[in-house]
């Protein structure tokens, strides 16, 4: 593209031309985004129920429908929006998703494994610091609306990107119980401001911001891209007022800009409530221009340029290489071969919705009119007109010679009309994907759970190209976002390390004392568990699990403690599950422990003479500790944590760390196993005579139990 190549040619140091080919390009893509803007504009009129819009073809805008008044009045406007009703399904359907986020390490060693590891709580911790779940709402919603849905993480130096909210609010003591202040009221916590120079910062954009090489038909093939938005001066003089390298010093000159220039930008801003008429110019307000060009062989490291109101305001290198060259992250909702803006779900839906509408004012109509019952008065009956209103008890006179009146009963559609509606609306459910079960509703003659939740992830395949961009899209984004805090991360972070520390204490016995980027150790390559991207149904899932209970399937699996407490857990009722439920939690976050500790982790005995390895009598093993080690408490339940334990030492992923990690496991077992043969022989002690599960006080099914894992833990 011509421009594109003069800009090439143009140094960093020649500002003006830099602006004017920055406002150029700016000027070009307004053109060719017009048809694109114009149905996106249409698709949010439709979603917010304004329905009587028509799309001008020649001149690419949308314009409203004047009323309409026929001779019998005003011809009724029906609004039933079932785009709204699509489009609100659909969001929900993809936001069942529990996407599980991982870190390929990049090496085998311990050390690239825990990093990984704390990389994977730290997009969590990121997740929650950036309101995340609000944000995934709104780029859900524009991509189903319009297409296309943009994530920008990038780089955030303004105060307000500092700013740290405590969490909780109240000052705590250990208990969790809130600090009271002198007045008997809970002592708040002081927001505090990040030590850190960069902070990551996070934004959903619409389509309307985002402008990209016309000549590319997928984002990969994008030579540059650029963002326009609107923002208030003080916040332009804030970003970019700064004696740094690249920046020019020339944002307190930038002014008001006109909106005129870009339709689509002005109906953003009306979107948005920033304006509420079309105004000329808005003074405290100015679009802002944020350029990024691809890394080329004059600039390796890309370039990124920054324009407002004609004014350069940033000319450098892009500040995310090496490893990367934008910020933007594309959510596309389906591809349109050979073009690089997408299509959307909505803009299919329009035009049924509009004959939806029309099949609702002649039913009014219909209605108002003929389908009203009527009276035929003769003239000479003497009746006048009006006189016969329906009124219960009326008594009407009339002259019988002149004639009597008689009733005209109303005439309703005809049921082809009727059948037409239901038609229109099964065509916008099936174009949408949400027929039956994705829209709230049960298909007839399913009688069982099990089998609607096989229908619900059949359903979900209408769906699976735009799933899969959107888990695309999050490795993607999740990958910018954990490199922008390998990069800039260099001082402590204290509420993100507070988060870590409470993310990590879960499978991890590492104390987080402080955080950098660089404790990430470039781990920074984030993919979606597979599967974990398709929508499902937690309901289903534990109507399901019913079914399967009543059949009798779960019956053996119901027996181990483990899996009862998931049961209870599953149902939101593990606060029933007792001691058991504490001894099944800590048993696995012991097992979690293991499977992050390291070689350095464990410790072999030696005799302090030979520094020989201490040999365990039973089982002519090396004497080891570990972490665990410390963990143990005689007042356990052994019989749950034994087979817990007993499936993490057969897993062949503990095989395969070597025989030193096997013999911490074993020795683990070997202490609960100590244990419990000492209670049970304490137990038999004060039982002899009693039958089993009469003295005891315990259900015969539990008393078999433990016997039996006294026989597992008895020596060979």
């Amino acid at each position: 593209m011509a421009v594109l190549d003069d800009l090439e040619k143009i140094s960093d140091k020649d500002q003006e031309d830099l602006a004017s080919h920055v406002e150029d390009l700016y000027l070009t893509d307004r053109n060719n985004r017009r048809p694109f803007e114009a149905v996106w504009a249409e698709n949010l009129a439709f979603l917010a129920g304004d329905h009587y819009v028509q799309l001008d073809p020649r001149s690419w805008s949308v314009n409203r429908v004047p009323p309409l008044t026929g001779r019998l009045g005003y011809v009724p406007r029906p609004k039933t929006n079932y785009v709204l009703k699509i489009f609100r399904a659909l969001v929900a359907n993809i936001l069942k998703t529990e996407p599980r986020v991982m870190v390929r390490p990049r090496g085998t060693d311990d050390k690239n494994k825990m990093a990984a590891r704390m990389a994977e709580k730290a997009v969590d911790a990121l997740d929650e610091l950036l309101y995340w779940d609000e944000q995934e709402i709104e780029l859900a919603g524009w991509m189903y609306s319009c297409g296309a849905g943009f994530r920008k993480d990038f780089i955030d130096t303004t105060e307000a990107g500092k700013l740290m909210v405590p969490r909780p609010a109240h000052l705590t003591m250990p208990d969790g119980t809130p600090m009271l202040d002198e007045e008997s009221e809970p002592e708040e916590v002081a927001p505090s401001r990040s030590t850190v120079e960069y902070v990551l910062g996070r934004e959903i954009l619409s389509p309307f911001q985002m402008a990209a090489d016309s000549l590319a038909v997928r984002p990969d093939q994008a030579r540059w891209w650029m963002e326009f938005s609107v923002h208030p001066k003080s916040w332009v003089v804030e970003m970019f007022d700064r004696d740094e390298p690249g920046y020019t010093g020339r944002a307190r000159d930038v002014e008001g800009e006109s909106f005129r220039s870009s339709p689509g930008l002005l109906f953003w801003t009306q979107l948005k409530g920033i304006v509420t008429t079309q105004l000329e110019r808005v003074t405290d307000l100015v679009v802002v221009k944020e350029f990024y060009q691809a890394p080329s062989r004059k600039y390796p490291f890309g370039r990124c340029l920054v324009v407002a109101s004609g004014k350069l305001l940033y000319a450098g290198p892009s500040p995310y290489m090496p490893k990367f060259w934008h910020p933007y992250t594309m959510f596309p909702c389906f591809p349109m071969p050979g073009r690089f803006w997408p299509l959307s779900i909505l803009e299919f839906l329009t035009n049924p919705q509009r004959r939806l509408n029309s099949i609702d004012a002649m039913m009014m109509f219909n209605r108002n009119t003929m389908a009203m019952p009527r009276w035929f008065v003769p003239k000479g009956s003497g009746i006048p007109r009006d006189g016969i209103v329906g009124v219960p008890g009326q008594v009407t006179e009339y002259n019988s010679t002149g004639g009597s009146p008689v009733p005209v009963d109303g005439k309703g559609l005809p049921p082809d009309v009727i059948q037409e509606r239901q038609q229109t609306i099964a065509d916008m459910e099936a174009v949408g994907g949400t027929q039956d079960i994705l829209g709230g509703d049960r298909p007839k003659g399913v009688p069982s759970y099990s089998a609607l939740a096989f229908l619900q992830e059949n359903a979900s395949d209408v769906h699976k190209v735009t799933l899969s961009y959107w888990k695309k899209g999050l490795e993607r984004a999740n990958t910018k976002a954990l490199q922008i805090v390998a990069m800039y991360y260099t001082a402590n972070h204290p509420e993100l390390t507070a988060l870590l520390r409470d993310k990590l204490a879960q499978v991890s016995t590492l104390e987080l004392q402080s955080f950098t980027g660089s404790d990430l150790m470039d781990n920074c390559d984030v993919y979606i568990e597979s599967g974990t991207n398709i929508p499902r149904s937690r309901t289903l899932y534990q109507q399901t699990v019913l079914e399967f209970l009543n059949m009798g399937l779960l019956q053996q699996a119901m027996a181990d403690p483990e899996k009862m407490v998931q049961l209870f857990d599953l149902f939101g009722l593990g606060d029933f599950t007792g001691h058991n439920g504490e001894d099944v939690r800590k048993m696995q976050l012991e097992n979690s422990i293991f499977g992050a500790m390291k070689q350095e982790d464990i410790q072999v005995q030696r005799d302090p003479m030979t520094q020989q390895p201490v040999l365990d009598p039973m089982t002519g093993q090396p004497v080891v500790s570990s972490p665990v080690t410390s963990l143990f408490l005689p007042e356990e339940d052994h019989a749950i944590h034994i087979p817990g334990h007993l499936r993490l030492l057969k897993d062949p992923k503990s095989i395969e760390k070597g025989p030193l990690y096997v013999a911490a496991i074993r020795a683990h077992i070997t202490q609960h196993q100590q244990v419990y043969m000492q209670q049970m022989m304490q137990q038999q002690a004060m039982q002899a005579g009693p039958q089993p599960g009469q003295a005891t006080g315990k259900p015969l099914r539990r008393q078999q139990q433990e016997e039996d894992f006294a026989k597992q833990a008895a020596p060979a």
